[in-house]
Order: C-alpha cells, then structure tokens, then sequence
C-alpha cells in the first residue's frame, strides 16, 4: 500500500544514486527562501558525466548588475525562479564488450547526430562559398 510506504520513518531504495554536483548552494534564491530545490541523480556505476550546466555559486555571480536585491530570482539576467542545471551523460562500458545489448552498437545518440548535422552543413556552407562556385 503506497500510504503504508510513505508512513515508514525511513524510506528505502536499492538504487546507487550519486548527485550530479558535488556542491550546489541554492538554486532558488527569494526574499524569503535560499536553497537547492533542483537536483539530478544517477547511478555512477552505469553512467559517466560528460559535462555539467556551469550553475552559479555565489550571489555575486548572480547580481551581475550590481543592484540591490540583484541576486533574487527571478531577474534581469535570470528570467526563471529556479537557476538551470544540467548534464551530458555517457554510458559506462560495460566489461569485455558484454555483448548484451546495453549499448547498441552503430546507434548514435541525439548530441551526436545533431553534431554531424552540424558539421554537414558546415561543409555545405563553406563549399558555397569557395570561390568560382555558383551563388545559391
């Protein structure tokens, strides 16, 4: 029973879940509150983080204005109440190419494919513009 679950004073998981950002101070920040509300858990046995949304860290980096109450949320220069965070992630290989499955091999992911198009047309653009080539 789901009620029962969420009465027990510990909840428990099975899950190795490890956060994304080893320290991450606030990312809502009001008159009222200043905390982190926002987090990203994964399992650091299956996955690798490739990169990681640069989240500020200090109301310094927030006011970059310089005005009062300039490091609230949201702002000029922060136009949500919650600051973005993000990442990249990768998956891990398993050992010896186990063969299962877990990673097809040949199948790209979403980044990849739109950084090919990107590249693509990055020929197309500079091919165009050679000269001698026909205009469009």
């Amino acid at each position: 029973d789901a009620i029962h679950g969420l009465q027990q004073k510990k909840l428990k998981h099975s899950f190795k879940f490890q956060s994304a950002y080893d320290e991450l101070p606030f990312t809502n920040v009001t008159s009222d509150f200043v905390g982190a509300l926002d987090h990203i858990f994964f399992d650091p046995e299956e996955w690798l983080i490739l990169s990681r949304l640069h989240v500020p860290s200090t109301f310094n980096e927030l006011n970059v204005s310089d005005v009062p109450c300039g490091h609230l949320l949201p702002s000029k220069h922060w136009p949500s109440d919650h600051l973005a965070i993000g990442i990249t992630l990768g998956f891990k290989k398993h050992r010896n190419d186990c063969g299962c499955g877990c990673i097809p091999k040949g199948i790209m992911s979403v980044f990849e494919m739109a950084e090919l198009r990107k590249k693509a047309r990055a020929k197309k653009d500079k091919k165009a513009h050679m000269p001698g080539a026909d205009k469009w």
